[in-house]
């Protein structure tokens, strides 16, 4: 992956709570509570901020359905359930 230089790669997750997640898994604030917090969390809206430094990793854990919004640019790996990866980019 290219990228920008080595940086923190700072998100916030905007999900609407309509239903449970199909994963079994942790959300991330519970399987990774060094990196993800709730900022917002009513009416079936939830914001989550995720911090990750260089070469860290979270837990693995379960989404909703949800928008990302990236703060920094940043590239990283994300490891999906069937263990294929996807690499991703955020100018």
């Amino acid at each position: 992956m290219g990228g920008q230089g080595v940086v923190r790669l700072e998100l916030f997750s905007l999900a609407l709570l309509t239903e449970a997640p199909a994963d079994p898994s942790p959300d991330a604030v519970m399987a990774s509570s060094d990196q993800h917090s709730t900022v917002l969390d009513t009416n079936g809206l939830r914001v989550v901020r995720m911090t990750l430094e260089p070469g860290e990793q979270d837990t693995w854990h379960s989404h909703s359905d949800e928008m990302v919004h990236f703060l920094v640019a940043a590239s990283g790996r994300i490891h999906m359930s069937d263990e294929s990866t996807m690499d991703v980019e955020v100018p």
